[in-house]
């Protein structure tokens, strides 16, 4: 195997791990449409697509690059304080670019990700 393969590898590893996280939520009853997506996987246009081919969620990439980890932590923060309303400290991001599953990539990791999970579960001891 050469670099893009090895590349390509890590990436679906990742959104199978995604997927795995997925399929937890939906058998919860929780299982969003769509989600927002920060940091610095959230610039490349190939994972993305990746991504929610192999979970079937719709990604959402915020115009501004302030979001993330660190911003939530301030606004729950600031959310519990109680100071400000939160209509004031939770507001939603405006959309820069939106990436749903492609019909055709979405069959084809449904398939390798079941070949995943069994990679996985024979892992399993």
């Amino acid at each position: 195997h050469e670099l893009p393969d090895l590349v390509q590898a890590v990436m679906e590893g990742v959104a199978f791990a995604f997927a795995d996280c997925c399929a937890a939520l939906e058998q919860c009853g929780s299982l969003p449409d769509a989600v927002w997506v920060a940091g610095g996987g959230s610039q490349s246009e190939t994972w993305l697509r990746i991504i929610a081919s192999a979970t079937g969620l719709t990604l959402k990439v915020p115009t501004s690059g302030a979001q993330g980890a660190a911003l939530g932590a301030a606004r729950l923060a600031m959310l519990a304080t109680g100071d400000l309303p939160a209509s004031e400290v939770l507001s939603t991001p405006t959309t820069d670019v939106v990436h749903e599953a492609d019909p055709t990539l979405a069959a084809a990791y449904k398939a390798r990700y079941a070949d995943y999970r069994a990679a996985w579960n024979s892992t399993k001891t």
